[in-house]
């Protein structure tokens, strides 16, 4: 997987894969996965981060899909 260029925001769902990839790396290093665990706090933040910024973008989207369906649109 390639790094994001600078700059662009990181999906939702590439996020998810990578918590996914590191939940794998932790079981697999038994008793000292815990070391791993500020890169899921750190993955588990910016999911947060770019689902609220989803929703964002589906609000405004929806909000002009209704304008434009109503006429009142610019």
């Amino acid at each position: 997987m390639k790094p994001a260029p600078a700059g662009e925001h990181v999906s939702a769902e590439r996020i998810e894969r990578c918590l996914d990839r590191l939940a794998v790396i932790v079981h697999r290093a038994g008793k000292s996965g815990h070391v791993y665990l500020p890169y899921a706090e750190y993955l588990e933040a910016a999911l947060a981060e770019a689902r609220a910024r989803e929703l964002s973008k589906d609000a405004i989207r929806e909000r002009l899909m209704s304008r434009l369906k109503n006429g009142a649109a610019e």
